[in-house]
C-alpha cells in the first residue's frame, strides 16, 4: 500500500492477496524449524549429560577410596596417579593421596582393635541373630 503520484491525481493503490499466498513459504519452513530446534535440544542434553559424567567421575573415584579409608581397609586404598583437569578436584586428590600415605605409614602405631572391630561386630551380630532365630535368647 502506498501513494501513487501522477500529475493532478492523488490516488492510493491497494493490492490484496490471500494470506495463504504470502504465508506459504513461511508455513513450509515451520516443520523444518521445529525439527532443528528439537534436534538442538536433544543434542545439548546429551552434551550436558556427558560433561556432568566427565566432571563428576573423579569425585566418584574419591568417594570410593574414602569408603575404603572409612573402613580402614588400607591395603586396598590406591593413590590417584591420574589427576583431574579441574584444579579443585586435583587438589582434593593430592590431599587424599597424602592422607592415605600418612595412614599407611602410621598403621603400625594404630591398635589392631581398630582393624578387627568390624569383624568382631559381624560375628557378634551373626551370633545374636542365630540365638534369636533358634529361640535361645537368655531372659
Amino acid at each position: 500500500v502506498g501513494p501513487v503520484s501522477m500529475e493532478g491525481l492523488d490516488w492510493v493503490l491497494v493490492v490484496g492477496t490471500k494470506r495463504s499466498v504470502w504465508m506459504a513459504s513461511i508455513n513450509a519452513g515451520v516443520p523444518l524449524t521445529v525439527g532443528l530446534v528439537a534436534a538442538c535440544i536433544v543434542g545439548l542434553c546429551l552434551i550436558v549429560f556427558v560433561m556432568v559424567r566427565l566432571s563428576t567421575s573423579p569425585l566418584r573415584r574419591i568417594i570410593g577410596q574414602l569408603a575404603l579409608l572409612e573402613h580402614l581397609d588400607l591395603e586396598q586404598v590406591k593413590p590417584f596417579s591420574r589427576l583431574s583437569a579441574l584444579s579443585e578436584v586435583a587438589t582434593l586428590m593430592l590431599a587424599f593421596n597424602g592422607l592415605a600415605a600418612a595412614l599407611k605409614e602410621y598403621r603400625k602405631y594404630m591398635p589392631d582393635s581398630l582393624f578387627t572391630k568390624e569383624e568382631e561386630e559381624e560375628e557378634n551380630t551373626e551370633e545374636a541373630e542365630g540365638g534369636v532365630a533358634a529361640g535361645t535368647d537368655a531372659p
